[in-house]
């Protein structure tokens, strides 16, 4: 979809320049659609509509962590006394109380019951949840927290 957005909003040149980029970011799958870098099948029939259903906390949600939240989140002042970096989020997320809801921070197979989930969509306040939204400043791309979303309800596996 953002490969469409940048061909509607830019001259020929920056979108020669965007597609070369997804390329070499990604793969053509046999549509001719590009994929994400990290967006590989993890077994047969595991695509639906382009879209892969197996999740990897590893592979998909770890990089997210990594890039929008250990800043904060990390072994030095971890910030809400959560550690986000790789070697910690599993185990501080999963079947773990929150600090700022009554809720867990992940309840594996069930977004509508993981303060996570809340969190990054900006809906904490409506689970009575403290804080402000995450990560603070600029929430996460739809498509980062339906990445999210998507890894709790097939259980949250530490894949």
């Amino acid at each position: 979809m953002q490969g469409i957005l940048a061909r509607s909003i830019c001259g020929a040149a920056t979108c020669l320049m965007l597609m070369t980029s997804a390329v070499i970011a990604g793969t053509q799958d046999g549509s001719g659609n590009i994929e994400e870098a990290g967006s590989e099948q993890s077994g047969p029939g595991d695509r639906a509509g382009g879209t892969p259903t197996t999740v990897s906390f590893e592979r998909d949600i770890v990089p997210i962590f990594r890039d929008s939240c250990t800043m904060c989140h990390q072994p030095a002042m971890p910030m809400g006394a959560l550690d986000l970096t790789p070697d910690a989020a599993y185990a501080n997320l999963v079947s773990t109380p929150s600090m700022n809801s009554s809720m867990p921070r992940v309840t594996p197979g069930r977004p509508d019951l993981s303060y996570l989930h809340f969190k990054t969509s900006g809906q904490n306040a409506q689970v009575e949840g403290g804080g402000f939204g995450m990560p603070w400043g600029q929430a996460l791309p739809p498509l980062q927290v339906d990445l999210i979303d998507r890894w709790i309800k097939q259980g949250a596996k530490d894949n």
